[in-house]
């Protein structure tokens, strides 16, 4: 290897079979950090010869540990990570394993823009092939949408290019499809956008009017607003210590252009300008969003683990069940607990619903549930209050989640993260990866014959059936 390899016994292991989050521990029997694409070669070779499961990594941020496994090869490609940058075309080529606060650096030297997330250690490749949300998502698209090209190793070590002209299937596939399915993403090449400075906004509403608030904001600023200069999130958290319904986001344009743009918010829809600001994406992204929740410290001796669900909701809710959500929320076991909202219309609704594997093009917002704990004597309430919040939004929710938020134990994933393009995502795996090589607990594969009645099955027909692979 180019890289460098970790085993259990090594100095460095300990550190490195830690992922972002330590709910889930597993304990590989190999990690390969590889540095160019001959590695991951070798490592497809290595895991063929002596049958091991291969597991992908690029940022560790899987919400559910799935970047891990016990016993498995856990090829990282953190260290495949260069960026190159072609101004005049906008785009850029990036490694898979580019962190977005890397990208975001290099991007702001160019004044240009792609999409990305809020936490800057998350890398492009398990977030794209997710769909990728953030703060510029209304103006420009969920980040798959943006992607122009993949290279991809299979699992035999052939490279293959997909984009709109070859390999067509796999193109749509990879935007929206999760890792790990298809072979192992080496390269994304995105197109970007000229993006100066931007005005900065924190409204807040006292938790007791968080219904009525939220309520407004679905009428006016989610689904049926279009407007391409706003973009926001949502949260119900602890902020200075009480819990609070917090919107922050960014307008493009000046503060004049932004304070005109979220008039109704402050007006009608009852919310208080609390932070404002001119500046880049590069800081506000990150400032935006700092210490909300405003978690406390460790004590000695302990981490903090996460657990969460994500559900997308397609109608207008009324003040009364926005109430009862907000009711349960107020229960929460401790201040770290805290509900997400990721604000959907747009450029995001906008997009054909099958023009990728992304098809959550319908909904208001993608409502996720945080929980948090410290100590075992904090993770029981932690989990029993999430899974009853779980168990509330079930009338709420449209049937559907984001697949970059999965979620343990959960047998009808296929439904919630594809709906109908199940069986068209089935044929590119089977296409591309025909030995099943690339797996995990919520691979894209065929429903189990033993499976519960309750998981829900895709019928339409897959838009795919040309067996020809171009390789390069």
């Amino acid at each position: 290897l180019e890289g460098t390899l970790a085993v259990p016994g090594d100095a460095a292991y300990k550190a490195d079979e830690k992922n972002w989050n330590p709910a889930f521990p597993e304990k590989p029997a190999l990690i390969a950090f590889c540095q160019v694409a001959l590695d991951v070669r070798h490592c497809l070779e290595f895991a063929n010869t002596w049958s091991l499961q291969f597991v992908c990594r690029s940022g560790g941020h899987s919400t559910a540990g799935f970047c891990l496994a016990t016993g498995a090869l856990v090829v990282d490609v953190s260290q495949i990570n260069d960026v190159h940058i072609d101004a005049g075309a906008r785009r850029a080529t990036v490694g898979a394993g580019t962190s977005f606060g890397k990208l975001n650096h290099v991007l702001d030297l160019y004044g240009l823009h792609v999409p990305g997330g809020g936490c800057p250690e998350v890398c492009v490749g398990g977030y794209m092939q997710g769909g990728g949300y953030g703060f510029t998502s209304r103006m420009f698209g969920i980040n798959c949408d943006n992607v122009l090209q993949v290279d991809v190793m299979l699992a035999d070590g052939t490279i293959v290019t997909a984009n709109a002209a070859q390999n067509q299937d796999l193109f749509w596939a990879v935007r929206g499809g999760t890792g790990n399915n298809f072979g192992v993403l080496l390269t994304v090449t995105y197109q970007l956008y000229p993006l100066g400075d931007i005005w900065a906004f924190g409204v807040s509403w006292p938790i007791d009017n968080a219904p009525e608030g939220l309520h407004y904001l679905q009428q006016h600023y989610m689904k049926s607003n279009w407007s391409r200069l706003l973009g926001y999130q949502g949260v119900l958290g602890v902020d200075k210590g009480a819990q609070k319904l917090l919107a922050r986001g960014m307008v493009r344009g000046d503060a004049q252009a932004g304070r005109a743009e979220i008039a109704g918010m402050l007006g009608d829809g009852g919310g208080t300008l609390e932070l404002e600001g001119i500046g880049s994406y590069l800081h506000w992204n990150i400032a935006l969003l700092d210490n909300i929740p405003d978690i406390p410290g460790p004590p000695k001796g302990e981490v903090l683990k996460e657990n969460k669900f994500s559900t997308y909701i397609g109608r207008v809710l009324e003040v009364s069940e926005w109430r009862r959500v907000v009711d349960y929320f107020k229960t929460a076991p401790n201040p770290a607990c805290t509900v997400g909202m990721e604000i959907y219309g747009g450029a995001i609704n906008t997009y054909p619903a099958m023009g990728n594997a992304f098809v959550h093009r319908d909904v208001y917002m993608d409502f996720f549930v945080d929980t948090f704990w410290y100590t075992q004597a904090q993770e029981g309430p932690a989990r029993a209050w999430l899974k009853g919040f779980r168990e509330l939004m079930e009338t709420y929710w449209n049937g559907h989640s984001y697949q970059n938020y999965p979620r343990r134990d959960d047998p009808n994933y296929r439904w919630q993260f594809w709906a109908e393009a199940f069986n068209s995502l089935l044929f590119v795996k089977q296409k591309y990866d025909p030995t099943n090589f690339f797996t995990f607990p919520q691979a894209v594969s065929p429903i189990p014959p033993d499976a519960p009645r309750s998981v829900q099955r895709a019928t339409a027909p897959s838009m795919f059936s040309d067996p020809v692979i171009v390789f390069r």
